[in-house]
């Protein structure tokens, strides 16, 4: 008798085994996908009962020998790259994609005490006491602006990296209680989900 997954085995069995579709029509590609599949599969059968009939008669002796000598590559359906990806992935982007917009919604505007300091006191006092995968994402974002662009392992040049990375120091300028937490808090994302985005 098999052995019952618990939740947590059922949720990292699903991550992996269940994937999302990145078209532009989801019901259209569920319907044409098994018939370009199995038009693939009779184009074989069909290239390959033809191989056979040339190696099967007893004067094809010459056929034969060439034929060893000579690669038989059959067709194979394929999906675009990236069209097809794991739910973990699935979920690790739209991660990044939030935390690259939360950032978005206080960078677009250049630092102002009167406008940014207490909203944004207040989002990393919250993130200080978070360590979900949400809260990873972001921490990667800090840690990027926070870093010099020269000593990232892709250095980025970039005027809007230099512009939210003033708007950052502007901020610690005004809270220097928040950084040195903030950098322990950095550390504490990276050694519990690790450095890469897999985890």
């Amino acid at each position: 008798m098999k052995r019952r997954r618990t939740p947590s085995e059922k949720k990292e069995l699903a991550y992996e085994k269940d994937h999302i579709l990145r078209v532009e029509y989801h019901n259209t590609f569920r319907r044409s996908w098994p018939r370009k599949k199995a038009r693939v599969n009779r184009k074989d059968r069909r290239k390959t009962h033809q191989y056979l009939e040339r190696l099967l008669p007893n004067d094809a002796e010459q056929a034969r020998l060439e034929a060893t000598a000579t690669p038989y590559i059959l067709d194979d359906a394929q999906k675009w790259p990236g069209s097809v990806i794991s739910l973990r992935e699935h979920l690790a982007e739209k991660r990044r994609r939030i935390a690259q917009f939360t950032g978005h919604n206080y960078f677009r505007k250049a630092y102002a005490k009167e406008a940014h300091y207490e909203a944004f006191y207040r989002f990393i006092q919250q993130l200080l006491k978070d360590t979900s995968e949400y809260a990873y994402s972001v921490s990667r974002v800090l840690d990027e602006l926070l870093t010099p662009a020269e000593e990232l392992d892709q250095p980025r040049y970039s005027m809007q990296h230099q512009l939210r990375r003033k708007w950052l120091l502007q901020f610690f300028h005004d809270a220097p209680e928040l950084y040195p937490a903030v950098q322990q808090w950095i550390a504490q994302c990276k050694e519990r989900h690790g450095t890469d985005e897999s985890s």
